[in-house]
């Protein structure tokens, strides 16, 4: 296994305590584990950024981890694509090339440099891994760090998270996976096969693990755990880091979440389509359209019309159609969807709603305190692997 971190504006004692959970669950692990570290900054940044880089490099240089094979780089990325996506992809495509070099069949994980992990990290996601020979890649399940100073923006953030995700899964979704930069996975061949990690300032996660759910080869791991931590950040455009600031500056009472009107109208027009097309694969111009105005709008303006028609010319049975049809609605769709019919009139609405209307369905035991919520939510979450 290889483990790769990016650091960037990193302070030495949050590395070293990252590295020293790895350390622990390496020592519970029976086979050889490297971890790579790149200290990166951008080529526009202030000579102070710099140069708490470069003593976050000499210090790391010192360090020694007695279970793991550990190796620090240092660079200056640079360019338009410069940001995480593009130090995760230095970090991945290095590992690759030292497991072909050396005839590894291994496996790439992401962490973040501010991320502990559980004691049987290793040995679980080796085990998870040969319990599902067909899988390509994993999402790890997390916990945010409880931190007293952003407990009740991070609270409310997590709680958005996986709102998002169960709410797709009433709906059946393929994609229904979380997308987090420090709970990913993926096998080495699998990892070249998609084409690597994509250079992105913010939301590489995203697209990198859907790359997975759309041959259906992604899958959870829900038998250990990753802790990022819950503190605020200028780092990235958007993401956590970002959350926790706007909620800190705004107040986590303001927190909001995608309306659940979006998910039920889209949930009714996804089962027109699918009954239909399980009856008869033969297209009318009624299956591109929805009794909800908002979403109407929304697939014309995908020319939902062509491109369902086109896709059920293509394909001789519903289980061929039902791949065509989620390789096109795909996750990024869903994602353009929510945010088209937001600014058309279903607002986002506070998270407490969205939780009171997600726990109805799920039959969960609903309280009003929102850490009891999260605890509730992250219990069902770790109990429920998703199966599409």
């Amino acid at each position: 296994m290889f483990v790769v971190i990016p650091a960037y504006k990193e302070k030495f004692s949050v590395v070293k305590r990252t590295l020293e959970s790895l350390n622990i669950a390496a020592k519970n692990y029976d086979k050889k584990v490297s971890v790579l570290v790149l200290v990166n900054w951008n080529a526009r940044d202030d000579q102070n950024t710099i140069e708490l880089s470069y003593d976050l490099h000499s210090n790391l240089v010192e360090l020694e981890l007695e279970y793991c094979h550990f190796k620090v780089f240092k660079n200056e990325l640079s360019g338009k694509k410069s940001g995480v996506g593009m130090a995760r992809k230095i970090l991945m495509d290095t590992a690759f090339r030292n497991m072909l070099q050396f005839g590894i069949d291994g496996l790439i994980i992401n962490l973040d440099a501010d991320t502990a992990v559980s004691g049987n990290y290793f040995t679980e996601i080796d085990k998870q891994f040969l319990l599902h020979p067909r899988c390509e890649a994993a999402s790890i399940a997390f916990e945010h760090i409880d931190d007293s100073n952003n407990n009740d923006s991070i609270t409310a953030y997590e709680l958005h998270l996986r709102c998002f995700v169960n709410m797709q899964r009433l709906l059946k979704l393929p994609f229904a996976y979380q997308t987090v930069g420090s709970a990913m996975v993926v096998r080495r061949d699998a990892y070249a096969k998609e084409g690597g990690m994509v250079k992105r300032q913010a939301g590489e996660d995203f697209y990198f693990l859907h790359k997975y759910s759309k041959n259906q080869t992604l899958f959870d791991i829900n038998t250990t755990c990753v802790f990022p931590s819950s503190r605020g950040s200028d780092r990235v455009p958007f993401g956590t880091g970002k959350a926790v600031n706007d909620l800190n500056d705004f107040g986590a009472h303001s927190s909001t979440t995608y309306n659940t009107k979006s998910f039920i109208v889209l949930e009714e027009w996804l089962i027109k389509i699918h009954n239909k097309a399980k009856v008869k694969l033969e297209y009318k111009e009624d299956w591109a359209k929805s009794d909800d105005s908002f979403l109407n709008k929304f697939l014309e303006s995908i020319e939902a019309q062509v491109n369902i028609k086109q896709i059920v010319e293509n394909v001789t049975n519903y289980e061929a159609f039902k791949k065509r049809f989620y390789n096109w609605f795909d996750a990024f769709t869903l994602m353009k969807y929510l945010h088209y019919v937001r600014d058309l009139g279903y607002a986002d609405i506070p998270i407490d709603e969205a939780c009171d209307f997600l726990f109805e369905q799920l039959k969960l035991n609903n309280n009003p305190n929102r850490n009891e919520k999260l605890k509730t939510l992250r219990s069902y979450d770790l109990n429920n692997v998703y199966h599409y």
